[in-house]
């Protein structure tokens, strides 16, 4: 995918709760009954509200780093970082509107598809490497709404590139080898990105 190619062991957090039993002993006398309704007005309403979805396990932030010209004729940018079965690239292409220089924003609904995406998010697991090809299983991209600050991004041999990525939610897509356009996986996975920092070291290449 040119410039625009795709390229994460993932650690299990469990966490257990504990509940103390409590009793407690009435020493005043028995008031009147109580009725059906009077034991369902005192009930909590039931918890209501969705549950969160998991949270996407990350690779180092540190990775590698390249800048160049993409097909379209813009400058392009790209940070690619891999840990284990787990990988994560951030891209930037003048061409679509992204970023060039130090900036921060939102993502837009353009930024769901490869083909389309200004700063693009390209989140892998299953990822293995075999005769110097990495195949991944699932492929996943940003919902509208995410937040993304460059701190610095220096387009030069050497130059550096330092953001960081927030409250952004991952969906489950299939992206074509060929063109990039970019297809929701009905009924497919969704993972949370909380806040994930990144950094890397840009070295110039011909076609990113």
């Amino acid at each position: 995918m040119g410039l625009r190619t795709l390229s994460f062991t993932t650690t299990a957090v469990v966490l257990s709760f504990g509940v103390a039993a409590c009793t407690t002993t009435l020493t005043s006398p028995p008031g009147p009954p109580v009725t059906n309704a009077d034991a369902a007005a005192s009930e909590p309403p039931p918890d209501t509200a969705p549950p969160a979805c998991a949270l996407a396990t990350m690779p180092s932030g540190a990775g590698k780093a390249n800048f160049g010209d993409d097909s379209a004729g813009g400058s392009a940018w790209v940070v690619r970082m891999a840990s284990g079965t787990t990988a994560l690239s951030v891209e930037g292409y003048e061409s679509a509107g992204g970023p060039t220089k130090a900036a921060s924003g939102t993502l837009r609904a353009a930024d769901m598809g490869y083909d389309t995406c200004a700063l693009c998010v390209v989140y892998q697991t299953g990822c293995s490497t075999k005769g110097g090809a990495t195949k991944c299983t699932k492929t996943f991209m940003p919902d509208e709404g995410g937040a993304f600050a460059l701190t610095a991004l220096e387009m030069k041999n050497d130059g550096r590139v330092m953001g960081s990525l927030s409250a952004i939610t991952l969906r489950e897509v299939k992206i074509s080898d060929s063109s990039g356009k970019t297809t929701l996986v009905q009924g497919g996975e969704s993972l949370c990105l909380g806040e994930f920092t990144f950094r890397g070291t840009l070295t110039e290449i011909s076609d990113v």
